[in-house]
């Protein structure tokens, strides 16, 4: 079997099409706040939904998922953990989930390839690609999910920035703050993003670095990540 061990929680990933990486991990660090309801959007193994769960102790989490043997791994995943309580799960697409609550927190990493060559397993590309959740739609169901006061998190890669800002827009979603994650060598690779209704004038900007040239971790992402790695990545950093 499959365990990834982390500080608060197990994941099992023998079945998961998304595996964790530090995409994931660096996403549900970067959220601030404290939240009451959350949804994960596309929650794979479940990672971020038990990230969430650990930082907000009084929060029920929900997750969905499209894929039943991602599913079914997810909810192994929760009912492993001691958030099992607060966790729920259900398998089933963005575009057709029901619910009467609001959301004040809602995270993904969602599907971003949108042009790129499909490889031979239908089920990676239906997770990878936007064909079956595009963009747009992406916007509109979580506008409608999220509460008046909530805020959206996302992660996707830097040169859709543009794309996602405007798709955010058309649906009154506007960036409160900014993550661009660069290569060392200052290349944007991804951007992290927390949407709100509210527009704001001084967007909250940051940059930062996962891993350097040598392939060690940054000390900034050791810092960031430190409450959920079980171990010591500090040891693995190396200067230059």
């Amino acid at each position: 079997m499959s365990i990834f061990k982390l500080k608060q929680f197990d994941l099992k990933q023998a079945d998961n099409l998304q595996k964790m990486g530090s995409d994931t991990m660096l996403l549900g660090a970067s959220v601030t706040g404290t939240y009451s309801n959350i949804l994960d959007i596309g929650t794979g193994t479940g990672i971020l939904a038990l990230m969430m769960a650990q930082r907000n102790e009084n929060a029920n989490v929900f997750g969905i998922e499209p894929h039943l043997p991602s599913s079914e791994e997810a909810k192994f995943n929760f009912n492993a953990s001691k958030y099992a309580s607060r966790l729920a799960i259900k398998s089933e697409k963005l575009q057709d989930f029901k619910t009467d609550l609001k959301f004040d927190l809602i995270i993904s990493n969602p599907p971003y390839f949108e042009n790129s060559t499909l490889g031979d397993n239908s089920d990676k590309n239906t997770a990878r690609h936007t064909f079956n959740l595009p963009i747009e739609a992406f916007y509109q169901n979580n506008a409608n999910l999220l509460d008046e006061n909530g805020k959206l998190y996302l992660i996707f890669p830097y040169h859709l920035l543009q794309t996602h800002l405007d798709f955010a827009k058309q649906n009154g979603l506007f960036p409160e703050r900014i993550i661009t994650v660069n290569k060392e060598n200052k290349k944007p690779i991804r951007a992290i993003i927390c949407y709100t209704f509210k527009e704001v004038v001084d967007i909250n900007k940051s940059q930062i670095i996962i891993t350097l040239i040598n392939g060690k971790y940054s000390r900034e992402y050791i810092a960031l990540t430190k409450d959920f790695y079980a171990h010591d990545l500090s040891k693995q950093y190396q200067d230059k």
